[in-house]
């Protein structure tokens, strides 16, 4: 992989992909003055894996807790829920995003990555997953409230819209966590999403957003869901949590 002038980045931008993990990842020379870190804003470096184990997680929760933020520390109780919901995340990617069936623009990497992050006066904590598979609105057909899922979106908008349609993506997704929230407890094997949303509903403030391929909706806690489409697929799915504090 080749990068063009790293040198010359914004200051924010450069930090942000050194933190994570870019340059190692990519063996990529930085080309810059390394920048210290600073103690208001703090990138948790990227990780990734293509099984449950949840030691990933584990690892990354281990690492804020271990930045010694006051405020972040005080967060015990949501770190429990956090952590279940993660897992949920990332078991999510290796039932479902990844099928041997299905092509992909990708080559199927079979992985997920997470990475998360703390800033000190915006006073917010972020952690997020993302995957390469097949999308949420794309492994809709093979979920077992397929049905329950048309009779939603036939509510919302009047029609079921096909796997490959994604001109509804955005709600489609909303409709699916809809769903699965409501049949939390049912003897079935979901996608998760209930116990992602779960997590978020439990907080003072806050949100979860799910991007997948050209829909987005994000949840807040006692708020109306809103959703959005875009012209061009992120060619996945990307979870963000973040915490206010």
């Amino acid at each position: 992989m080749n990068v063009v002038d790293p040198h010359k980045w914004k200051q924010s931008v450069f930090l942000c992909m050194r933190e994570i993990g870019f340059f190692d990842i990519f063996n990529i020379p930085m080309g810059k003055t390394l920048i210290e870190d600073t103690e208001d804003f703090r990138i948790i470096k990227m990780r990734s894996g293509n099984t449950t184990a949840p030691d990933a997680v584990a690892g990354l929760i281990t690492e804020l807790k271990n930045l010694n933020i006051s405020e972040v520390n005080q967060l015990d109780g949501e770190f429990v829920h956090l952590y279940g919901a993660m897992v949920e995340g990332i078991m999510n990617v290796v039932r479902h995003a990844y099928p041997q069936n299905v092509q992909t623009k990708y080559e199927n990497v079979n992985k997920w990555w997470m990475a998360g992050a703390v800033s000190k006066s915006q006073r917010w904590m972020c952690v997020s997953i993302f995957d390469q598979g097949i999308t949420i609105p794309t492994s809709l057909p093979a979920w077992d409230k397929y049905d329950a899922w048309k009779a939603n979106m036939r509510q919302r908008i009047g029609l079921a819209p096909q796997a490959n349609d994604t001109s509804f993506d955005g709600i489609a997704i909303w409709a699916a966590v809809e769903e699965s929230v409501s049949s939390t407890g049912e003897a079935h094997r979901g996608l998760g999403l209930a116990q992602m949303r779960g997590f978020i509903d439990g907080c003072k403030s806050g949100f979860l957003r799910i991007i997948s391929r050209n829909g987005e909706v994000t949840f807040r806690p006692a708020s109306v869901p809103v959703a959005c489409n875009y012209d061009h697929s992120i060619d996945g799915t990307l979870i963000e949590w973040k915490v206010e504090f």
